[in-house]
């Protein structure tokens, strides 16, 4: 299948706002270069940095999103310039091109930038092209994420993977929404989950997330199901995770509500420090209690457990 990348120079957007604009508007992946966020990277838990992959990086940030090679280009390019220009009404659309790209090229392309991650004292995340070049590792995740969201070196990623090791425990039963290429369903199940069953609307995905899992042993009682959200969906487990934009975040809510057990652990990340508090507003209006909100830059996650009954001194 061939696609349409368009191609984002930001100039005074920050990356991160321009990829939210490309996913509203349907695209099937995106891809931000920008040097800053990589040299920032802390040397301890971060990429492994390299002269090669510095060497690839422009001088100011761009955003790929990559469409179907179907969509309207001129209806795609006046789209995306209103909801620049509606961020920073100085912002050129000379700043934006689209090329029609093979299938096999994206794919290539994206091997370029995506390396080896080391998210925290006992979690890695290695693509898998790299995988024998890396020593053997229990706690590493093998990924080939394709053009699903979830590389773990997005902020929102590694936000949710810290809310999960503070809460989550052997033998829990978890749900993850939105999971992409199925990153955190898979970290789940490193962390001791009995099961997993993960969600995403989006149905092109969902072959990705089960080849991702497939990639890494003991996964076990790990599914993968298209869904919106949790409609339909009526159980009881220990730990929910969802790691997707404010606006499908504050539908789920209550579905969220309903499928967990009392003091039960809802975990939410991608949301932009303009949304954090519409969320923890949203969280408490429906019973929940927050004892952790993290930070990291201009991202926010939440801990949010069901039942305020259960809320102690130091919760909000």
């Amino acid at each position: 299948m061939d696609w349409l990348e368009i191609i984002i120079h930001c100039q005074n957007i920050p990356s991160d706002l321009v990829s939210d604009c490309l996913m509203a508007l349907g695209s099937n992946g995106v891809a931000i270069q920008d040097i800053e966020d990589y040299l920032k990277l802390p040397s301890a838990f971060g990429v492994f940095k390299s002269d090669d992959v510095l060497e690839k990086y422009g001088d100011s940030p761009i955003v790929k999103g990559y469409f179907s090679a179907e969509t309207n280009q001129a209806a795609l390019k006046e789209s995306v310039v209103e909801k620049l220009q509606a961020l920073d009404p100085a912002w050129s659309s000379q700043g934006l091109s689209i090329n029609r790209l093979e299938d096999q090229s994206w794919a290539s392309n994206w091997q370029d930038y995506y390396q080896p991650i080391q998210v925290n004292h006992w979690l890695s995340i290695i693509p898998v092209w790299e995988k024998d070049s890396q020593e053997a590792d229990s706690n590493a995740i093998y990924l080939d994420p394709g053009m699903a969201f979830g590389t773990g070196d997005h902020p929102t990623t590694q936000l949710a993977i810290h809310l999960m090791g503070l809460v989550l425990q052997k033998g829990d039963r978890v749900i993850d929404v939105g999971t992409g290429s199925g990153i955190l369903a898979i970290t789940a199940k490193r962390l001791g989950a009995q099961s997993v069953a993960a969600y995403d609307y989006d149905e092109s995905i969902i072959e990705t997330a089960k080849a991702n899992i497939n990639l890494n042993a003991g996964m076990d009682q790990v599914t993968v199901q298209s869904n919106d959200k949790l409609n339909g969906i009526h159980d009881q487990v220990d730990v929910i995770t969802a790691n997707i934009l404010a606006d499908i975040l504050l539908p789920l809510v209550p579905q969220a509500y309903d499928n967990l057990k009392d003091n039960g652990s809802f975990i939410l990340s991608g949301i932009y420090y303009t949304e954090v508090d519409k969320l923890k507003d949203a969280l408490i209006a429906n019973d929940f209690y927050l004892p952790w909100i993290m930070r990291a830059g201009d991202w926010f996650g939440i801990l949010a457990k069901k039942g305020r009954e259960h809320r102690d001194k130091n919760s909000l």
